[in-house]
């Protein structure tokens, strides 16, 4: 996974199906712990922090503490992922509107479960998600150094420069080395290059003696801390010697 959103400002486009919304607007951003956070209300309660997630599929997700609050009965059920095969069966709730800004899906289906549990202390409570799906039909502009977010009907044109083509799941293509790898635009992890352990035996790198825990959804796994002496290259943009971690 690659993060870039908290230090430069990135733009997004997706496209499925137009809603009668608004055509452009700004929301107000939070970055917290390198978390991206957008207020967001659910039945017109709230407003409650909702975590930006381009790795997220769907619409949206709920934390359990909104569904105790609003006291929603699930509709249905569902498998969920965490990426590691592994997966839980946890419900589902159908909720009149997920409102951000001036933009709304009605009658939406959101997976839920505990969020927050674990999140270590002083870290923002995590009320729900924004998934990639809710901006589909927008050019999404995230500013970080103005802790903004813009949305518009705009589109780019791959051939301009500073345009970087993607694949669904914001997957893009990048050199490290001389290896051509895919690399996913994440703004809802932590990170700022990640790596799975399977790609950097192939690359030049220096273990430091920092290694940790780290939890998904259902499982754990080992996060060891590098040095990439491969340099990363993604389109015009160029780094080298990174600090980054491995799985």
């Amino acid at each position: 996974m690659i993060k870039l959103f908290l230090k430069a400002t990135i733009l997004l486009v997706v496209s499925h199906h137009v809603n009668a919304q608004e055509t452009s607007g700004r929301i107000t951003a939070k970055i917290a712990n390198n978390d991206l956070f957008i207020e967001a209300y659910v039945n017109e309660k709230g407003p409650f922090n909702f975590l930006v997630d381009t790795g997220a599929s769907g619409i949206g997700r709920i934390d359990e503490r909104i569904v105790k609050e609003l006291g929603l009965t699930a509709s249905d059920s569902t498998k969920n992922f965490d990426g590691s095969g592994r997966y839980k069966i946890i419900p589902v709730f159908t909720v009149s509107s997920l409102r951000v800004a001036g933009l709304a899906e009605q009658n939406v289906e959101l997976l839920s479960r505990n969020y927050n549990g674990n999140r270590s202390n002083g870290r923002m409570l995590i009320y729900g998600i924004v998934g990639r799906d809710f901006f589909r039909d927008y050019l999404v502009t995230i500013d970080s150094p103005r802790g903004e977010i813009t949305y518009s009907r705009d589109s780019l044109n791959a051939a301009n420069e500073g345009v970087i083509p993607y694949q669904n799941g914001f997957e893009i293509n990048a050199m490290v080395g001389d290896t051509s790898v895919t690399l996913h635009i994440d703004t809802g992890s932590t990170l700022a290059l990640h790596f799975p352990k399977s790609v950097m035996d192939r690359l030049s790198h220096t273990d430091t003696k920092n290694k940790s825990v780290a939890r998904r959804a259902n499982s754990e796994y080992f996060i060891q801390q590098t040095i990439l002496h491969s340099s990363v290259n993604v389109s015009s943009v160029r780094t080298k010697n990174r600090l980054l971690k491995i799985e």
